[in-house]
């Protein structure tokens, strides 16, 4: 969803929106967003990530029967339900509450029971319904990144490294919370033809029904478009290419191990894809049972009918390209590297410290506008109302000053 396109929205069905909540988050965390990083790398993950372990997946050091034995002892391991029986792992900062708690993509306190925590424990989706434009989307916990990739190293018998493992987490969290955002697509295509709050009154409902009222689960079709997503198409960057399928092979046997010790609404992905199920006609189970709770005078049809809309149902990202990360402020990264203090900084100040400490001007040119100081030097400054701290960082840093922000700014 587009800024402008909500924009349209906002102007013309104001009645579809319920946001009387906005995302809180307190000082013990820092959100990093995608759109804010310097362009041309993920930098923010070298800072995050510290373990001297490689993060390439090139595959060079695994050899096809070492993966082939791995994959062999997956299937003999034991009662899946073990996969929950993990000592040491788990976030150990402060409690972070995201989203309104029970509807759709909000972010859940770990389940008491003996399961495996569900990947709405470890990343959340904030829907544009309730949150304004600032603050929705996909945010992704570094430390839950962290845990589920150390479920899954410990159950992948030696076929994932660690940084393999953490992609693997970091690919599955973020494609089950894509898939939260197909269904409020879907909702608002609804809410566009037939002016009605399809999204607070129908999905919303349905979501809270569950199984009483439908046989697929909004859960459980994320988690398996999740599990598609990780088969299909990670490891891509492996040139080998039985290599690559084996990998991927690996990380979707330990991945529905995983789902299989989940809450009953996630680990029903599992009954959603071969062999035994379908995931499109459980989709399309799930699109008919949402447009009858929205739209409860329009009379219902058989379910088959979706598969004529095509991409109904896919991902409209956009507000902050694909992500944000949640990181706690005690984690090294933000300790030893970046010196943050602010959740952002506006980028009116901060450019008229620029003014002021390296002199020059805003140009033109390029995917973003640049600052170019008095010394020649060019650096990217993205456009918008707040910077990130850790892109002021960056670019603090390629302008040769050997300043924290707090520093900076303060003068």
């Amino acid at each position: 969803m587009k800024t402008s396109e909500l924009k349209h929205l906002e102007s013309n069905l104001e009645s579809i929106f319920s946001r009387n909540t906005d995302f809180f988050i307190d000082e013990n965390w820092v959100v990093v967003g995608e759109n804010e990083l310097i362009p041309d790398g993920d930098w923010i993950e070298e800072f995050l990530f510290t373990e001297a372990e490689p993060t390439a997946l090139d595959g060079r050091t695994d050899s096809v029967d070492h993966l082939r034995d791995a994959l062999e002892r997956i299937d003999s391991s034991q009662n899946p339900q073990s996969a929950s029986a993990t000592p040491g792992l788990g976030p150990t900062g402060p409690s972070l509450e995201a989203g309104r708690a029970g509807t759709p993509g909000a972010l859940r306190p770990k389940p008491e029971r003996h399961v495996v925590p569900p990947p709405d424990c470890y990343a959340f989706y904030l829907p544009w319904h309730y949150f304004t434009a600032r603050h929705w989307g996909i945010y992704l916990l570094v430390e839950g990144i962290e845990e589920f990739g150390g479920r899954a190293h410990a159950r992948a018998q030696g076929g994932l490294t660690r940084a393999e493992a953490r992609n693997v987490a970091k690919s599955f969290l973020f494609h089950h919370e894509a898939y939260h955002n197909a269904v409020e697509t879907f909702s608002v295509r609804l809410e566009v033809s037939h002016r009605v709050p399809c999204y607070k009154d129908g999905f919303e409902k349905l979501y809270r029904l569950g199984f009483a009222h439908c046989a697929v689960h909004e859960e459980g079709l994320s988690t398996a478009y999740a599990l598609m997503k990780v088969r299909n198409q990670l490891f891509a960057s492996i040139p080998t290419a039985t290599i690559r399928k084996l990998k991927r092979q690996i990380a979707y046997k330990v991945l529905c191990m995983l789902v299989r010790a989940m809450p009953p609404e996630y680990a029903s992905a599992l009954k959603l894809l071969p062999p035994s199920g379908s995931f499109d006609a459980n989709e399309h189970i799930y699109q008919e049972c949402a447009h009858s709770l929205s739209l409860p005078k329009i009379p219902g049809v058989q379910p088959e009918v979706w598969a004529s809309a095509l991409h109904s149902m896919g991902p409209s990202l956009q507000r902050n390209k694909s992500f944000s990360y949640v990181v706690p402020r005690s984690h090294p990264a933000l300790r030893g590297a970046l010196s943050v203090r602010y959740l952002s900084i506006k980028r009116k100040s901060f450019v008229q410290r620029l003014r002021e400490v390296v002199g020059g001007e805003a140009v033109g040119g390029g995917k973003h506008p640049k600052w170019q100081a008095a010394n020649g030097k060019k650096v990217p400054v993205p456009s918008g109302t707040d910077l990130n701290p850790y892109t002021c960082a960056q670019i603090l840093k390629q302008l040769g000053l050997d300043l924290g922000i707090q520093e900076f700014m303060q003068g």
